[in-house]
């Protein structure tokens, strides 16, 4: 058949340890496979709650079995930072980010060698507490970066575990 077929994976998190927010999320994963002749790949990850992002990224193989790929992503972030003095909960800020990239990688026996320049801009918010007066409404919130990243993936007992090589 000319197309393969696709994945689609559901989850729930909840997490608390009875002195901060609970954290619940829902998330979603679709994998399409063999999406050309050459075998690529769509992945895209979603998931909504206390830390929600949605993150797509295409594979391409360059050949049929050299192991060598393109690989374009982009993604959005958004999640909250708790800060605290000793054991009280002084404020909280939000920290979104959004992403893109090209990657061009290798994989092999042993992992996935990822090259490539990416994008990206974090921004901050103060949500509630004792910073929130003193951040200015003039302050620069955000953050651009554009570097180029290298990232490593070992595998390891049937899932990657990311040796970052840059600060990605």
């Amino acid at each position: 058949k000319p197309w393969g077929p696709g994945y689609l994976k559901l989850g729930l998190g909840a997490a608390t340890d009875f002195s901060s927010p609970t954290q619940l999320n829902l998330a979603l994963s679709y994998r399409k496979t063999w999406v050309n002749a050459l075998g690529a790949e769509w992945r895209t990850d979603m998931q909504i709650g206390y830390d929600s992002f949605l993150h797509t990224e295409f594979i391409q193989p360059l050949q049929f079995r050299d192991g060598a790929f393109i690989s374009p992503y982009a993604g959005v972030r958004r999640n909250f930072i708790q800060l605290y003095q000793g054991e009280n909960r002084i404020g909280q800020f939000t920290l979104k980010r959004a992403d893109a990239g090209l990657d061009f990688g290798l994989t092999g026996f042993k992992g996935e060698l990822r090259l490539g320049p990416y994008i990206r801009t974090i921004k901050s918010e103060p949500d509630f507490g004792l910073l929130t007066a003193a951040v200015s409404p003039e302050e620069p919130k955000a953050i651009n970066q554009g570097e180029l990243g290298i990232v490593y993936y070992v595998l390891a007992a049937h899932h990657c575990v990311p040796d970052r090589m840059a600060d990605y």
